[in-house]
């Protein structure tokens, strides 16, 4: 799975892209992910680059991407 994230994304979980892969195989394994603000909130758009399938969820508390807050 691949996940591509935006450099606003990226630097608000401390990931920092080493490099640029080509597409999965597999094309609905290859996925971007995007933080945006809406009002004073923070949510973060994970969609599939084939199938344009996303789902949003709230990007405060979240600040690496190994954990996800509950």
């Amino acid at each position: 799975m691949i996940i591509r994230l935006t450099q606003k994304l990226a630097k608000k979980i401390g990931e920092s892209p080493t490099e640029v892969l080509p597409p999965h195989s597999n094309p609905f394994a290859d996925w971007c992910g995007h933080l945006f603000q809406a009002g004073r909130t923070q949510f973060i758009i994970v969609t599939n680059t084939h199938s344009l399938y996303s789902f949003i969820f709230y990007g405060r508390g979240i600040t690496n991407f190994q954990r996800v807050p509950r």
